[in-house]
């Protein structure tokens, strides 16, 4: 068999060697601490290298066509854009008459026997209620990209360019967190390791698997992740410096509200206000005491007024301040009828926390399993 030279290989290579030249604790990189002025430079020319990667691989899977094809569900925030634009909550759909002679339009048997799965009779895993379609996805991520790119330009952002920005977004936002985690707690930390602890966390969030499928569905989420980041990184920052202190307070809480508008189930990152601003290290005591009304108030506020506006958002479009529309969904199940079951509940702790990993001699040797209910 012929020596046969791999470019990609070679180049792949090259720089897991430099890896681990520039992470070995020996390297003259370890002399440079994290927050030397080297950081900041660093973290600019890395931010514009992680947008121009996932244009690249976004622009590679859009070429294999994968998500043109799934146009009954992909578009649903370039839908809302026009809407918001408009003045309106709900989207520019038509409603077949088809699908408002369903006894239940969220019972998936009943909708696919007479309907079929998507098509043009009604829209896949958009939200229906009282006659008119809605997306149950969070608004924030359109009010901050597609609006803008919508009125600047008259054209629709396309998904994969808004989910480039999205990520590069959460980079900077992971950059911004850690350096904050270690200027608090671990000063002593060396540049290698900032950078590791920064990209790593990027790398294990999910966007790979996002840009293999490069559509919208990941945008909030990663949204999410990014501001939870953001608001974190502000809440240390507030209790390194004096200076602007009720500033940082109230820009995480913003951040951190402001998830309820991307993956509201993310919005448990506000619980880390309690390590983060209550606990004394020194003492391991939690206490609130050591902060004034004023600084209070300025945690308090931006929660509150995001709160409310959530509430009058959800008010508005499904006539309840809790219900962000996914239980009207179309898609495979009835939320609707949806309740609290004892034995779903148990199997559902179960399979996540105890079910054995099922293993073989085969590769990838992990696999998954079936979860079969009653």
């Amino acid at each position: 068999v012929p020596i046969i030279v791999n470019n990609n290989r070679i180049i792949f290579l090259i720089i897991i060697l430099f890896s681990i030249i520039f992470t070995m604790p020996k390297s003259v990189f370890h002399e440079i601490k994290f927050d030397s002025k080297i950081t900041k430079y660093l973290i600019i020319v890395l931010t514009p290298i992680i947008l121009i990667v996932s244009l690249l691989l976004s622009s590679y899977n859009q070429s294999l066509n994968i998500l043109e094809q799934k146009k009954y569900n992909q578009y649903q925030y370039q839908n809302l854009a026009d809407a918001l634009i408009s003045g309106k909550l709900s989207l520019d759909l038509e409603v077949t008459d088809e699908l408002m002679n369903l006894d239940n339009p969220y019972n998936p048997k009943e909708r696919f026997e007479k309907l079929g799965i998507a098509g043009d009779k009604y829209y896949w895993d958009y939200a229906y209620y009282n006659g008119k379609y809605y997306s149950y996805f969070g608004i924030i991520p359109c009010l901050m990209i597609y609006v803008p790119v919508r009125i600047i330009t008259g054209t629709h952002i396309k998904n994969i360019m808004a989910l480039s920005i999205t990520i590069s977004f959460f980079s900077v936002a992971t950059f911004f967190f850690y350096f904050q985690l270690l200027k608090k707690h671990f000063k002593n930390t060396s540049l290698p390791w900032y950078l590791f602890l920064s990209i790593l966390n990027i790398i294990i969030s999910g966007i790979i698997f996002s840009l293999a499928e490069a559509g919208f569905y990941s945008i909030p989420i990663i949204f999410g992740l990014a501001l939870a980041n953001l608001g974190m990184g502000f809440w240390l920052k507030s209790t390194i410096t004096k200076k602007h202190q009720k500033l940082y307070i109230a820009l995480g809480s913003l951040a951190i509200s402001l998830i309820a508008g991307c993956r509201p189930q993310l919005l448990i990152s506000l619980f880390f206000f309690i390590p983060i601003l209550l606990l004394n290290y020194e003492n391991k005591k939690i206490s609130i005491k050591k902060y004034s009304k004023k600084e209070i108030a300025c945690f308090l506020t931006p929660i509150i007024i995001i709160a409310l506006l959530a509430m009058l958002y959800n008010y508005a479009r499904f006539n309840s301040i809790t219900n962000f529309g996914a239980n009207y969904n179309l898609t495979t199940n009835d939320m609707t009828h949806r309740e609290i079951k004892l034995d779903r509940t148990l199997l559902g702790y179960y399979s996540f926390l105890f079910q054995p990993t099922k293993i073989d001699l085969v590769f990838p040797f992990l696999n998954s399993y079936n979860i079969d209910t009653t």
